[in-house]
């Protein structure tokens, strides 16, 4: 039986301490929560940051929406109102992958809609 060479496997520990020292690097960037700066008044401000990729007038209580060659998005707007926007956006792997709330308010209800979306 061959044993490793121990210049071959200090080597090998070195690139696998590298590669999970980059990992973790990537994982703090795309997780970071800088402060923000709200304008003062009544706005309304993007939940994400990114490129907005599209912005739909929806009319109807259940839209599909396509995303890319393969993936769809369906979503329930019975419970938003009757005519609403879906605005899409998209985070590349450098954005900042925290979502916030785009409007000051108080959640005064939460109604759970996990049976709905069961039967799509």
């Amino acid at each position: 039986m061959n044993k490793m060479p121990l210049n071959l496997f200090i080597s090998i520990v070195w690139v696998l301490i590298i590669i999970f020292l980059l990992l973790i690097l990537f994982l703090i960037n795309f997780y970071r929560d800088p402060k923000r700066q709200i304008p003062q008044g009544d706005n309304i401000v993007s939940p994400a940051d990114g490129k907005v990729i599209n912005i739909l007038k929806i009319n109807k209580n259940k839209i599909r929406i396509k995303k890319g060659l393969i993936g769809k998005i369906e979503t329930l707007t019975e419970d938003i109102a009757k005519e609403c926007y879906i605005i899409s956006i998209f985070m590349s792997p450098f954005d900042v992958h925290v979502n916030r709330a785009p409007i000051d308010g108080k959640v005064i209800s939460n109604l759970s809609a996990l049976n709905r979306i069961n039967k799509i």
